[in-house]
């Protein structure tokens, strides 16, 4: 039985930030578990144990923050004769427990902040302050809001764990490690991104229907030749795969160390810096789940070790969230020590072979072919001289010389006369003036040729047949 009760009281006017952050991990689950420390909130959601959601509000996003820990007597077991004097001392002494774990329905949670913000988010005068508290085992988790018009209390019923008992349903028995705990001593793969740079690539992968994400990165070249290519297979099998080749170089692609395995001794090894590829794959539809989140961030770090445990971690920014009038309570940065982690596992095949072959991801020679291949795509071979060229020489812009070109330094200028002005705007050439005493004659000739012509097309066009007359219709 606790020796007093447990006390959590925190106030924020920033609910706008907060509720942006918490909606972002709701797509994975409609419950979270609440764990709250002296450092902050931390929220957690678990899909299908096979990925979890991490966030971490850190206390200096609050203007107050005060938790008070639960002292809890340990219960008394019944040991040895030899065991039971050392097993009475224990159980004298409070253990002093640094965390309280709660069960909140999250979609209620949110649905409580959202109805309480502001209309007018940039006005000061009309920000909303929230309190949020929690009192000991069975209590509700409240939320009281005020304004200079209103207080209103929300209770949302909780659901104690033990954290003990916790973390013992997530712990590997055999190996005595979390599922969803990266291991940073074998870790084999290291990228920071940019993440508007992901978000774009995800969110066009997600229109292409993507069932299956590669990512592919290599650092057998150079950096500034270093290769970090997202491959999409689509559920479609009219689109098949499709490649997204990121940028290499800063600030895109801000960091990409790959490490290798290296045995000490028989039994003993560890991983350093090496030129090598590593391929991954992964369920599209969890990394789909996370765009929201990564809209909100700054930077991305992509971790990934040994097991195939891959830990995507997103760094947050006052610029990165939508809040207007943010404010902390020790007036540094507000959103140092908040941040967002998604971990997942890598899908493999269930083939033996096939699996030992991708566990590790090193020099998949199937992926790497398929990049290859693409690669080899933009050649071709002209007929003509059997050349090798690429597409991008068709576009090169050639340079015609004249025929006879000017000597150098002299200037050419045009004549214009009235011929060229005429041939330019399309006009025929003037005809020459006629005498004043041919006039009369020609105008007698013309209306001698006048008749004639009368007179032959009379003759063409009308032929007497029988006293009628026929007409030909030309139709």
């Amino acid at each position: 039985m606790p020796l007093e009760r447990i006390q959590f009281t925190a106030s924020t006017s920033n609910i706008v930030p907060i509720y942006q952050l918490i909606s972002s991990i709701l797509p994975f689950g409609g419950s979270c578990l609440l764990n709250i420390t002296q450092s902050g909130l931390c929220f957690s959601v678990v899909d299908n144990n096979i990925c979890k959601v991490y966030l971490t509000l850190d206390k200096r996003l609050f203007n107050s923050f005060q938790f008070y820990p639960i002292h809890v007597k340990k219960e008394r077991i019944l040991l040895s004769d030899e065991e039971e004097s050392a097993t009475d001392d224990d159980a004298e002494s409070p253990d002093l427990r640094q965390s309280v774990s709660v069960h909140l329905d999250l979609k209620s949670l949110i649905e409580t902040i959202n109805i309480h913000i502001p209309g007018d988010k940039d006005n000061p005068e009309l920000r909303t302050k929230c309190i949020l508290s929690y009192k000991g085992d069975g209590s509700p988790f409240i939320l009281t809001f005020e304004d200079d018009f209103i207080v209103e209390r929300c209770e949302l019923t909780t659901l104690f764990i033990d954290p003990a008992d916790f973390e013992s349903e997530i712990t590997d028995s055999q190996t005595g490690s979390t599922y969803f705990q990266l291991d940073s001593s074998q870790k084999v793969m290291e990228l920071t991104l940019q993440s508007s740079l992901v978000y774009d690539a995800l969110k066009d992968m997600k229109d292409l229907g993507t069932e299956e994400l590669i990512l592919y990165c290599s650092n057998m070249q150079s950096e500034h030749q270093r290769k970090l290519v997202l491959i999409s297979k689509s559920g479609d099998a009219s689109i098949g795969y499709s490649k997204l080749v990121l940028p290499s170089r800063k600030p895109f692609l801000k960091d990409m160390q790959l490490y290798k395995p290296e045995l000490v001794n028989e039994e003993q090894s560890h991983m350093v810096v090496s030129s090598t590829t590593i391929s991954s794959f992964y369920n599209f539809n969890y990394f789909a789940k996370i765009l929201r989140a990564i809209r909100l961030s700054k930077s991305i770090k992509i971790r990934k070790d040994l097991a195939g445990l891959t830990s995507v971690s997103l760094l947050l920014g006052s610029s990165s969230l939508n809040g207007s009038n943010l404010s902390s309570s020790d007036g540094k940065n507000l959103f140092f020590g908040t941040s967002i982690e998604f971990i997942t596992l890598e899908s493999l095949a269930n083939e033996e072979a096939e699996y030992e072959r991708a566990k590790h991801g090193y020099n998949n020679q199937f992926v790497e072919q398929m990049i290859r291949e693409d690669e080899n795509v933009k050649i071709i071979k002209i007929a003509g001289n059997g050349q090798l060229t690429t597409i991008d020489d068709y576009f090169q812009s050639v340079t015609t010389l004249s025929a006879a070109p000017s000597s150098a330094g002299e200037q050419v200028d045009l004549q214009i006369t009235k011929e060229l002005a005429q041939s330019v705007l399309g006009h025929s050439p003037a005809p020459e003036p006629i005498p004043k005493e041919n006039k009369g004659k020609q105008t007698k000739k013309r209306k001698l040729e006048g008749r004639k012509n009368n007179k032959s097309d009379k003759a063409d066009r009308l032929q007497t047949v029988g006293g009628a007359v026929e007409i030909p219709l030309f139709i």
